[in-house]
């Protein structure tokens, strides 16, 4: 423990040196504060590491946090996810707020008639808007300046393997297709359309990277002519394509030029950054960001084969653990992680994980969003709850699934908690509902049993899911909020069900399945107006954590329908000791 705690105070030190630099630059910046998003200058959820700026500065390592640092304060706002995590990351001298809790930003009110200074690279305009309305309210002004992290530090972009193409017998559309069909989707006022989210860019190119960790995305600018020319701007090493090249770098010039000469320019400011979005006179949704959420008939069958693929790397992993657990081997939450992934590995149409892989077992269940480390593995052994929260990218397709399993004997609390966690899944699993729906009215589905006993959890309960894209896409959601509720489900569209329960210093619940939006057809000859989901995970759930008392005769039939499929779609994947286990296993 000596060398670990050594380790933690360098690690301490190190950060307040930076903070403490960091102070000395705004005040010779002319300004009195300075705002720290996670984000790069290509608003993706995974940041590269050489990009990871708020990392760097505070040692925080979530995917969604903004700090602020004044010569008095320094403040973190983050989401449900990530709260206990921020505590433990930033230590003492700092103040956690929940962003979605609105009495947090009464904190502005500590900076009043102060100027906060941002790299406009770093944000988007609806989040300026919302630092200037809060600045309104809190008396306080926002600042464009350049990067001052970036002063303190140096990210030389690391050398790695150029982005390849994706073959259409995966894509289902040429790049030329879709490229056309994007164009006839750009506004009649627009010459030029501005591309900035790299999800996009890597869909409509029909091109995966590899230089960001979790999502096989191109980093790179597209400036799309309403002739049909295409501009590229990045520093990656893009080779065998029809369309010109520029650095990165170049953008900001050439979009600046562009205005000067009068030119009308399409961008989303939803996904593109402040100092670009000024430059463009059109602003409207990307419109790459609905065609690539529906999924063609060659992507839906890539997802159904994706999911089956992964679902029997997960069999085969808990046939692993289940024996490692008998024998008394020793597992831990690191060592369980890494042998998945190598299972997965297995398969040659695997790529990379799909995010970094949540294994964790007892309390550091109850962080939602928990990464095992060094410092914190736990060994699965003795009686508690192994969460495990895990997908993969391949070439075929995107997953995302989590089980809850029961090391040694469950309480009568747990087994209570996973029954009423596994009661949302299935009413929502099995929702039947018209064209037009959007998530924010299914939602609920998920949450009731647990509504019933007072208890809730703080997350959406399903997010859309990218075609060997990002595991997080938009604009399909499941969630209680109504920001961003306004895109209805429609069919092709992929979506996770995933409700949870998390009880702190203890354990935590979560149960996951990958859906396909479909049409539900009750009539051959006639649209039934009406949707339902296809399930693409098929994973048997922990009997020792069902309590069948708790369950109506439907969600019975259901979890009967349900193994049947496991049965189906994985045995061809299993060995002949696999397939005995999940027999077994299954009931």
């Amino acid at each position: 423990m000596r060398g670990k705690n050594k380790q933690d105070a360098m690690i301490s030190v190190d950060k307040k040196s930076r903070i403490s630099a960091l102070r000395e630059l705004i005040k010779s910046s002319g300004i009195d504060g300075y705002v720290i998003p996670s984000t790069d200058e290509f608003h993706n959820e995974y940041v590269p590491q050489h990009l990871r700026r708020l990392e760097w500065l505070t040692g925080f390592t979530g995917s969604n946090g903004t700090a602020i640092i004044t010569a008095d304060h320094q403040v973190l706002y983050t989401d449900g996810r990530y709260l206990l995590q921020a505590r433990k990351q930033l230590g003492e001298g700092w103040e956690v707020l929940d962003i979605n809790v609105p009495v947090s930003c009464n904190w502005f009110a500590a900076i009043k008639n102060l100027r906060l200074g941002y790299d406009p690279m770093l944000h988007t305009t609806p989040e300026l808007e919302y630092y200037n309305k809060l600045g309104k309210k809190y008396h306080f002004t926002m600042f464009a300046i350049q990067d001052l992290v970036d002063e303190l530090k140096t990210h030389q972009q690391p050398v790695i393997e150029p982005p390849v193409h994706l073959e259409v017998a995966y894509s289902g559309q040429s790049s030329e297709g879709k490229l056309g069909t994007v164009l006839a989707a750009m506004h009649e006022d627009a010459e030029y359309l501005l591309i900035t989210a790299p999800d996009s860019v890597s869909w409509l190119l029909n091109m995966r990277g590899y230089i960001v960790a979790y999502n096989p995305v191109v980093l790179a600018y597209i400036l799309l002519h309403k002739s049909g020319r295409c501009i590229i701007f990045s520093d990656e090493r893009i080779t065998q394509t029809p369309h010109e090249l520029r650095p990165l770098s170049e953008a900001v010039h050439y979009l600046t030029a562009l205005l000067g000469r009068s030119r009308m320019i399409q961008c989303d400011p939803n996904s593109t950054p402040v100092r670009l979005a000024e430059l463009c006179r059109i602003h409207q949704t990307d419109p790459c960001v609905m065609m690539k959420a529906i999924k063609n008939q060659v992507e839906q069958n890539g997802m159904r084969q994706a999911g089956a693929i992964d679902s029997a790397a997960l069999c085969k992993f808990f046939y692993w653990l289940d024996k490692q657990l008998k024998s008394g081997n020793t597992v831990d939450e690191l060592s369980a992680a890494q042998q998945l992934l190598q299972i997965r590995a297995e398969h040659p149409l695997f790529q990379m994980p799909s995010f970094s892989t949540i294994s964790a077992f007892a309390d550091n269940g109850a962080i939602i969003h928990y990464q095992p480390a060094a410092q914190s593995n736990r060994k699965l052994q003795g009686n508690g709850l192994y969460l495990l929260d895990s997908g993969g990218h391949y070439l075929c397709g995107t997953t995302d699934i989590t089980r809850t399993l029961a090391i040694g004997q469950p309480t009568k609390e747990q087994r209570k908690y996973y029954t009423l966690v596994l009661k949302g899944h299935i009413a929502l699993a099995h929702a039947v509902f018209p064209i037009g729906t959007r998530g924010v009215q299914l939602d609920a589905l998920a949450r009731i049993p647990l509504w019933r006993e007072h208890s809730d959890y703080m997350h959406g309960t399903g997010h859309g899911v990218g075609h060997f894209l990002v595991v997080h896409e938009g604009p399909q959601r499941i969630g209680k909020s109504t920001i961003t509720a306004a895109a209805p489900l429609k069919p092709g569209m992929v979506l996770s069900n995933e409700p949870g329960y998390y009880r702190e210093g203890e354990y935590g619940i979560r149960l996951e399945n990958l859906m396909l939006v479909q049409e539900d057809i009750k009539n051959a000859n006639k649209d039934s107006g009406f949707l339902r989901f296809e399930l693409l995970t098929y994973v048997p759930f922990d009997r020792k954590l069902i309590d069948e008392d708790m369950l109506d005769k439907a969600e019975k039939s259901w979890l009967a329908w349900y193994a049947s499929q496991i049965q189906c779609n994985v045995t061809p994947y299993l060995n002949a000791a696999e397939q005995q286990w999940l027999e077994e296993v299954l009931g």
